[in-house]
């Protein structure tokens, strides 16, 4: 999954790990987030303003940008990080469990 360059910093040759955006990852945590909330993904999309193909996009392994992540994570009240996969934890302190509990989203 992840990949491996070469940088160099002043002479010294560092290795930096670069993540595969994972479309599929993201797909299962909205529709995780969703359905804790009891709504469907397409009034997530409506609701939080990244539009209605949001997901075919997603499904077509198209990368959404920052801001419609941002737009989705806070409108479910999870973070960028759950979202993404690069936590499982949706509350932001790095715990590691997950919390998601249900938000006001009326």
């Amino acid at each position: 999954m992840g990949m491996s360059s070469d940088f160099h910093i002043f002479g010294n040759i560092y290795k930096k790990n670069f993540m595969e955006f994972d479309c599929n990852k993201v797909i299962e945590r909205i529709k995780s987030a969703c359905a804790i909330r009891g709504i469907t993904p397409n009034i997530a999309f409506a609701n939080s303003g990244v539009g209605k193909n949001f997901i075919f996009h997603l499904s077509n392994q198209h990368i959404p940008s920052a801001d419609k992540i941002l737009k989705l994570a806070y409108f479910l009240g999870v973070t960028t990080d759950y979202l993404l996969g690069l936590s499982d934890c949706d509350c932001g302190c790095k715990c590691g469990r997950q919390s998601i509990a249900p938000t006001d989203i009326s």
